[in-house]
């Protein structure tokens, strides 16, 4: 009879060459879903925006008044009437971590005028009265999100972009 022995199991090597594989893996795939959790709150913020400056308009037509919108810190404030110091009418609090985007005016390529200041819109029969222009937030990362409104459109147009980019995307 000979002796032989059987072995079963891996050896130390290759459970340690599956783990360290495992590993790499499951860093990349975490940089790739920070990415897209951050590009996803980025799209939130740009259609939040949209949609509270075309319903403050809507809003200001319905009562014939006029509108004044301002990006206050993490909210988007409307006030209707003639003295835009009273409270707030209609409020929005943004996506986490979006406020204001003071110190990096947009480029004049996407906006003539940025609104984050404040801006005005005579109500007018058919139109809003507002003159082209964008409202712009950012976040502390990369990302900056804009609901942007041209000459020829009524409507607001919510965009996207790192902040070390120059380029725009529509949504």
């Amino acid at each position: 009879m000979s002796s032989e022995i059987r072995k079963n199991g891996f050896t130390l090597l290759e459970v340690l060459a599956v783990v360290i594989i495992i590993g790499i893996l499951a860093a990349l795939a975490y940089s790739s879903l920070m990415e897209l959790i951050q590009t996803n709150k980025t799209k939130e913020a740009a259609r939040t925006l949209a949609t509270f400056a075309e319903r403050a308009l809507a809003e200001g037509k319905m009562h014939k008044e006029s509108v004044f919108i301002k990006v206050n810190g993490n909210t988007v404030e409307a006030r209707f009437g003639k003295n835009n110091k009273n409270p707030a009418d209609l409020s929005q609090i943004l996506a986490s971590g979006f406020t204001a985007n003071k110190d990096n005016n947009p480029p004049t390529t996407i906006c003539e005028k940025n609104y984050n200041d404040e801006a005005k819109a005579e109500i007018r029969i058919g139109t809003s009265g507002m003159e082209s222009g964008c409202f712009v937030v950012c976040n502390s990362s990369i990302y900056c999100a804009s609901a942007v409104k041209t000459k020829d459109k009524n409507t607001f147009t919510a965009r996207i972009k790192k902040k070390n980019s120059t380029a725009w995307e529509a949504l």
